[in-house]
């Protein structure tokens, strides 16, 4: 047991790296729990165990691996190469300051549970100590299924889940830390050789990584009426990785302005379409990103019945029943959208060039 909590404190590092300031003594907290239940656990005289000659406190598995169980597993030299590929894993250092990937964290896992064993040599473990580590190494790359299986094989299933789930959220943030410095990579291009970039729907669709903030700032802001920001923010909100906040946003500005009911929008068939197909893909579950929170004045938990009356209305003009968005307009919460006010919507151009500070998280604005 204390094995795991070797690995916590080796995760420490990991996790705090790889969340933002404003996260992070959530995941500490998390983590917190598993430390409290295994720091709550006393050292019992070590017992022998007859069948594997191991005493109870040198291994986390609940007991000798069942004969169907030890058949699943490769031969002690496959075992050996496959660790030694996990503890290779070197951090990708050439982004200065991004957290750490899956495969280092893993890596820093597996060597604080061979940390117990008091060595970082893996020659010098045992073959049930690599076939201890090996489904360790599995557990936390398997998909949620298998590792609930291979978790039950030890003593504290829970606490091994608890670790994979913290190898997820690391996940998660180094992929969103990506895509945020490919986006201000690309911004940075376009203020340093192309200012004058627009239109703003061709300059949108030439960013190679998707701007969550960005297409926000277009949805949240621009001229309704206007036809270029209109096509924009129309695309933006046809991505399927628009964020699920910016939708909502979308649907509570319509409401609040009355955009449904404008001559201009009853006249525009292609326009009462899309609208009609973002709220289809809603439906549908499109839409599976939430990352950003909806803040005064774009909250929308009120509007349901202002919605639905704007929903009658089109109904009672068009002749068609239209469908309405199950569930949208709710309370949204998650972190503040980033500013792109540096955006020129109505001519698609920068104004003034990219902030590190307006693409990451307060732990990485000093790249």
């Amino acid at each position: 047991m204390q094995r795991i909590f070797l690995t916590g404190l080796a995760l420490v590092p990991a996790i705090a790296a790889a969340l933002p300031l404003s996260g992070l003594s959530v995941a500490m907290s998390g983590l917190g729990s598993a430390y409290a239940l295994v720091a709550s656990l006393r050292p019992q005289p070590d017992r022998v165990n007859r069948t594997s000659g191991r005493s109870r406190s040198d291994t986390l598995l609940r007991g000798p691996l069942p004969k169907a169980e030890r058949a699943k597993l490769p031969n002690s030299s496959a075992m050996s190469q496959e660790l030694m590929r996990a503890l290779a894993c070197s951090q990708d250092f050439h982004i200065p300051g991004a957290p750490l990937d899956r495969d280092t964290a893993i890596m820093r896992t597996l060597q604080g549970f061979m940390q117990g064993w008091k060595t970082l040599d893996l020659a010098k473990l045992s073959a049930a100590q690599r076939a201890e580590l090996y489904l360790i190494n599995t557990m936390l790359r398997a998909d949620p299924g298998e590792a609930g299986r291979i978790a039950q094989l030890f003593a504290r299933p829970d606490t091994m889940l608890d670790l994979r789930d913290e190898i997820d959220l690391i996940t998660l943030r180094r992929a969103a830390f990506d895509r945020d410095y490919g986006a201000f990579l690309s911004t940075q291009a376009i203020w340093e050789q192309d200012r004058a970039a627009g239109p703003l729907l061709r300059v949108l669709k030439s960013l190679p990584d998707a701007d969550v903030d960005l297409w926000h700032h277009v949805v949240m802001e621009h001229d309704l009426f206007d036809p270029n920001q209109q096509a924009a923010a129309l695309w933006c909100l046809e991505q399927p990785s628009c964020d699920r906040a910016t939708v909502a946003g979308y649907f509570g500005r319509l409401t609040r302005d009355q955009v449904l009911r404008d001559p201009r929008a009853q006249s525009d068939p292609e326009f009462l379409d899309r609208v009609r197909q973002l709220i289809q893909g809603w439906n549908d579950g499109t839409y599976k990103h939430q990352e950003l929170a909806l803040e005064p004045p774009h909250r929308v938990a009120t509007l349901q019945p202002f919605f639905d009356a704007e929903l009658d209305f089109l109904t009672e003009q068009l002749g068609q029943a239209w469908p309405a968005p199950h569930c949208i307009f709710v309370n949204f919460e998650g972190r503040a959208p980033r500013d792109r006010s540096n955006w020129d919507l109505l001519t698609g151009t920068l104004t003034a060039p990219p902030r590190q500070g307006d693409y990451f998280e307060p732990a990485f604005s000093g790249l």
